[in-house]
């Protein structure tokens, strides 16, 4: 879905039940039907769960804390799609903020939170 805001600034909103908003410019061709997202990130008891559903190339998927400290990092090959599962059981309390960035710099971003009883 795209939304555009005051300013002419174009956010690409992608599904799952962690919302990203950003862009992915210049992603490949969709393996699912034209309206999938090309990327869905959904949290798990114990894991982050992401879906590339489109030839997105060499993607660096970061997550930071809420003082925007590196607590995992890594790049993946998502050129044939597939998905990525990250162990988050060990994250102490509190939001996070996940980055999807692609090679020319364009990123997607989504927040969850951890919480522990």
């Amino acid at each position: 879905m795209m939304i555009c805001l005051a300013g002419l600034a174009i956010i690409n909103v992608q599904s799952g039940n962690i919302p990203l908003q950003g862009s992915l410019e210049g992603t490949g061709k969709m393996r699912g039907e034209p309206q999938d997202p090309v990327v869905e990130a959904y949290q798990n008891p114990t894991d982050v769960e992401m879906d590339f559903n489109a030839n997105l190339g060499s993607l660096d998927i970061v997550i930071t804390n809420q003082l925007g400290v590196i607590v995992f990092q890594t790049t993946v090959d998502a050129t044939d799609g597939g998905k990525l599962y990250i162990d988050t059981s060990n994250f102490p309390h509190g939001l996070y903020t996940l980055f999807i960035v692609n090679e020319d710099g364009d990123y997607l971003e989504g927040y969850f939170t951890i919480k522990k009883s």
